[in-house]
């Protein structure tokens, strides 16, 4: 079975789901050194350190997951835009030679 086409939706709600995760682990590192003390709570006297640290883990992961939604879905539906933008660009695997040419049928 080959995997012809991909939905620019489908590909856009999977992408979400893998920076969301990356934006969990990363909220996690963060809130790990804001419990350690990384961003300096007890010298400076700012009692909130931790919140950012909690904040982070929660925030995170929505923030990155609307990034890759929007980013991946305005990618994969490009809608022929690549041709406007660069008239002798090809997808990977396309032969230029075939198509128009009557030499090669």
């Amino acid at each position: 079975m080959v995997i012809r086409r991909v939905r620019p939706l489908s590909a856009a709600k999977v992408c979400a789901a893998v920076y969301a995760v990356i934006g969990l682990l990363i909220g996690a590192i963060i809130t790990l050194i804001g419990f350690a003390g990384g961003f300096g709570a007890a010298t400076a006297g700012m009692p909130f350190s931790s919140m950012f640290g909690i904040g982070a883990i929660i925030i995170l992961p929505i923030v990155y997951g609307c990034i890759g939604f929007i980013a991946m879905l305005l990618i994969s539906s490009d809608g022929g835009s690549r041709e406007q933008l660069a008239p002798g660009a090809q997808r990977r695997g396309e032969n230029p030679l075939k198509g128009n040419l009557s030499l090669n049928k």
